[in-house]
């Protein structure tokens, strides 16, 4: 059964079905501060020793972070394991206007536009990266210069909808994700390009892929509608769950994501970088 819940309460939802014995997928974002996250760690952690003791498989979490499932972003994937040197990867985000008063933005039950949406860029970025994030930055822009930001939610001291994060990796890689809400939406929504070794990629909004490296030259064009993962997400899931395959999202991915998303938060907040491990 599926229940489509408001974000605030993925955490203890996803804390009740451990306690259970469940496998789990929830929608993103996973939690919405450290403290949730933090419980779930320790209770998928008991969750698994009990299996393990009872000589099952510990329980499969997996967040709904899709784009990484996207075909066109499988492909770049499998060209980039060829890149034995640093990335540099810029993502875009068209997020269009959404008002203060949607529940989206509420800080307790949506968490803002980097918490409940932002969290599925990064995780992507980690996941292209290949290396673990050691800092985070985010930059806002000025509240006064967001075209389309109510009166009132520049009162209630929101935080600014066009952001910049920027993730440093151990690996030595750099991202940079910008994610605008004061932009026309006619552009397209998504646009990624990465660089590294040799190799240069662009994806536009899930409806063209180029990838150039050495004598390498890849052209894909979706035709009839984008393909941002949706359905192959929830292949690996039943694949894993009835035919034994290996897990499609480890919890160590899902973690690191949601923790450094929530760096990014906090950075955002504070105005100065987060170490992230």
């Amino acid at each position: 059964m599926a229940i489509v819940t408001r974000h605030h309460l993925h955490a203890r939802q996803v804390l009740a079905a451990l306690v259970a014995g469940k496998h789990i997928f929830v929608e993103k974002p996973l939690c919405l501060n450290e403290s949730e996250l933090d419980a779930i760690t320790i209770a998928y952690h008991a969750a698994s020793q009990r299996a393990t003791s009872l000589g099952a498989p510990p329980p499969l979490l997996m967040v709904g972070f899709n784009r990484r499932f996207a075909p066109f972003i499988q492909e770049l994937q499998q060209q980039l394991q060829r890149v034995t040197e640093p990335l540099m990867l810029h993502y875009r985000v068209n997020g269009g206007f959404i008002a203060a008063e949607h529940w989206t933005q509420d800080p307790a039950q949506g968490g803002g536009r980097l918490l409940g949406e932002g969290c599925h860029f990064i995780d992507l970025l980690i996941w292209l990266a290949g290396s673990h994030v050691h800092r985070v930055t985010t930059y806002a822009l000025a509240a006064g210069a967001q075209s389309g930001r109510s009166v009132g939610a520049l009162q209630r001291n929101v935080p600014s909808d066009n952001l910049l994060v920027v993730l440093e990796f151990a690996n030595g890689s750099l991202a940079h994700l910008t994610y605008v809400a004061n932009g026309d939406r006619n552009l397209g929504k998504e646009y990624l390009e990465v660089s590294g070794g040799g190799l240069s990629a662009r994806l536009d909004d899930y409806r063209r892929l180029q990838i150039h490296h050495g004598r390498t030259h890849i052209e894909r064009q979706a035709w009839l509608r984008q393909d941002k993962g949706h359905r192959a997400t929830w292949q690996a899931l039943v694949r894993t769950l009835t035919q034994g395959e290996p897990v499609p999202m480890t919890f160590a991915s899902v973690h690191q994501s949601t923790a450094v998303t929530l760096a990014a938060q906090r950075s955002l907040l504070s105005g100065a970088p987060v170490e992230a491990i």
